[in-house]
């Protein structure tokens, strides 16, 4: 699912739903005007299951063949080896970036950054701004 958002500078995000239960196992951000960086976050309960790749995978390909991003990017905490390995299988590879990152909790943290990249790009037309609805 992409809920989409009428500015188009703004993070596109994918929400991933557990088919069995409908309950929400991730959420991931891709923000096309921050260089294609991505974020995701995954339940608890549903760690350790591949879920992080295809999420990583999905969302790379949204910018790639939606958003028409030759490049996206992505960093994690160096000890966090999950992340690292969900990037990696993923297909990206590893790529300079700032030694540390200011986590939103404030915390500050030694990172590791990977980037993802496609010759073959598409730009979608979106979602006009007049057919989404916000609750």
């Amino acid at each position: 699912m992409v809920l989409p958002d009428p500015d188009p500078r703004a993070a596109h995000r994918l929400l991933a739903v557990h088919a069995a239960t409908g309950l929400v196992a991730g959420m991931s951000s891709l923000t096309p005007g921050n260089g294609g960086a991505i974020g995701i976050q995954l339940a608890p309960d549903f760690r350790g299951r591949g879920l992080g790749t295809e999420l990583v995978e999905a969302t790379a390909r949204l910018g790639h063949e939606h958003l028409g991003l030759e490049s996206v990017s992505a960093g994690t905490e160096t000890s966090n080896h999950r992340c690292r390995g969900a990037l990696e299988a993923a297909g990206f590879v590893e790529c300079e970036g700032p030694a540390l990152h200011t986590l939103p909790d404030g915390r500050v943290v030694d990172s590791a950054w990977y980037e993802h990249e496609s010759a073959g790009t598409a730009r979608c037309a979106g979602v006009p701004a007049a057919a989404v609805t916000r609750v």
